[in-house]
């Protein structure tokens, strides 16, 4: 599995999901399902949240983050996430976690996460995104 970190960078149809209030310490969870018809040669998952997350696919870790940033210029984390996909359905579940306060590596804002998941199978291209669902 590699990770490298970006300058944001997402698919035009990645939606933020936002909080709707903005506590400290608060945990926000977001859960995706990707039909697969075989397992993929290729898939990359990006990802950002403020201010941490953590990533499982089919109920295994897979990482945490995000890289370290220092706003305006905000990173995200790309993975090649091929080895934890199978044929069929594919659960992708984060964990965040909105500290709230400022911290050496963040200004407190506001509690957001975005996510994109692109798997190559066959010829064709899956994706699966955060967005208003």
């Amino acid at each position: 599995m590699k990770k490298d970190c970006n300058a944001f960078s997402f698919d035009p149809e990645v939606r933020w999901i936002w909080m709707p209030e903005k506590r400290k310490n608060q945990f926000v969870s977001a859960l995706g399902v990707l039909e697969l018809p075989s397992i993929p040669a290729t898939a990359q998952l990006k990802i950002f949240a403020d201010t941490k997350y953590k990533l499982y696919i089919n109920g295994r870790f897979v990482n945490a983050g995000p890289a370290h940033f220092r706003k305006p210029v905000v990173y995200v984390d790309e993975y090649d996430v091929s080895p934890f996909l199978k044929e069929g359905r594919n659960e992708i579940f984060v964990l965040a976690h909105f500290i709230g306060v400022t911290v050496k590596y963040n200004k407190a804002e506001e509690p957001g996460l975005a996510a994109s998941l692109s798997a190559s199978c066959g010829g064709r291209v899956f994706t699966l995104r955060t967005g208003a669902d």
